[in-house]
């Protein structure tokens, strides 16, 4: 008895004629502006107690929210996050996550569309693979981490072998990238190597470097202060989509108390452009959050009434040693929820008074993204934050679906 005839495949290797290669391209869209492109793959690597997952954990976050990601870079639109953290169990995951989202982002974690998977195994077994692709149809997300890649590594191939890894990290990326997923992997770096900077070399294994779409490299710009939990860190950021830049990222954690078993102070962040002048400035000032700084503006507009933006710039910029650009970044939260209001007004200059634009404290304040009333109750509309579950999908883009292999 003869077998019925297989049906015909797509062809693995199609032309692309210059008629389609002239089509109109669209731009690169972003998953995090100037940070991430949408459904690109690659490493989130660091040295030891270089806070990669910490630093991972703030950024996916911000995509389930659709907050700017550690108070700084845009997140274009809110999407479901599949986080699969293989070290330290569910309940060490729940209690940094609920601590950034509430710290951080000033949002309750269980409203995000934000999904743990502590399971470990290697990514190309038949089982990751099937699980992974339900997962993808029944949620669309527009990222997934895997931290650490050690915890999914596939058994029976050499981490020197680069022709061998470099086709195992094409097929975990590509049917991710097929289905529109970012995907980042937390990485090592070597403990050797250091004299070459923040390179994709200096990852542990071999193959990352010839893989990756898109990276971000962190190290410590001073040794970590683990005791206090305060840790300055630069962070190279580069894409073969769009170029690259570096960053410094100054995070504070908060001590750790044994005997509560918790932190003892919220989680505040700080990024500045490297070489900005908030580089230059004071560990202190680095290390105030953006709601720090919106206290800030708050206060010094009560004590002094009426003056020009600029002058409040320059003396907030100066007093604290923070960048302009950071006061500048609070000021415009604020101005935008009427928190701050201008109305034209006599300002002395050159000798003269002259008519400019005044600013005096208005009727609404800004705490982390979320605009409040005068008796301090939450004003929902200011910040919409998707809600997880299936009702999520209505707020991010339809994705192609697929199988995750």
């Amino acid at each position: 008895m003869s077998r019925a005839p297989k049906p015909p495949q797509e062809p693995r290797f199609p032309l692309i004629g210059p008629a389609e290669l002239a089509a109109p391209v669209p731009p690169v869209d972003f998953l995090i502006d100037g940070l991430w492109p949408a459904g690109s793959f690659g490493p989130w690597g660091g040295p030891k107690k270089s806070l990669k997952t910490y630093c991972a954990s703030i950024a996916s976050i911000a995509v389930a929210a659709g907050l700017p990601a550690f108070n700084h870079w845009r997140v274009p639109r809110a999407a479901p996050v599949i986080y699969f953290g293989g070290e330290g169990g569910r309940a060490m995951h729940a209690r940094r996550l609920q601590r950034i989202a509430r710290d951080v982002y000033g949002v309750d974690l269980g409203t995000l569309p934000f999904y743990l998977v502590t399971g470990v195994g290697p990514f190309n077994s038949r089982e990751f693979r099937e699980e992974v692709g339900e997962h993808i149809d029944a949620l669309e997300p527009g990222l997934i981490v895997l931290d650490s890649l050690y915890n999914y590594h596939p058994a029976g191939i050499e981490a020197g072998n680069l022709y061998e890894r470099g086709r195992m990290l094409s097929d975990l990326s590509h049917p991710l990238t097929e289905a529109g997923t970012a995907l980042w992997v937390v990485d090592h770096f070597n403990k050797t190597g250091s004299d070459k900077g923040l390179d994709l070399d200096r990852l542990a294994q071999a193959g990352m470097a010839a893989w990756a779409d898109s990276w971000l490299l962190l190290d410590h710009r001073t040794p970590a202060r683990v005791g206090e939990g305060r840790f300055s860190l630069k962070a190279d950021v580069g894409s073969r989509q769009w170029g690259g830049t570096t960053w410094e990222i100054d995070l504070d954690i908060g001590p750790f108390d044994p005997e509560a078993g918790a932190h003892t102070s919220p989680i505040k962040v700080s990024v500045d452009r490297a070489g900005s002048l908030a580089a230059s400035g004071s560990p202190s000032g680095r290390l105030l959050s953006r709601d720090d700084l919106m206290a800030l503006v708050i206060e010094a507009v009560t004590e002094r009434p009426r003056r020009t933006r600029n002058a409040y710039l320059s003396d907030l910029a100066a007093e604290h040693r923070v960048g302009r650009e950071r006061v500048k970044d609070a000021w415009a939260a604020l101005a935008e929820d009427n928190a701050l209001v201008a109305a034209p007004g006599k300002v002395p200059e050159g000798g003269r008074e002259v008519t400019r634009e005044v600013w005096e404290v208005g009727t609404r304040r800004v705490r982390k993204g979320r605009a409040t009333r005068p008796d301090g109750a939450a004003d929902k509309s200011s910040s919409p934050v998707p809600r997880a579950g299936p009702a999520s999908k209505s707020t991010s883009p339809r994705r192609p679906t697929g199988k995750g292999g």
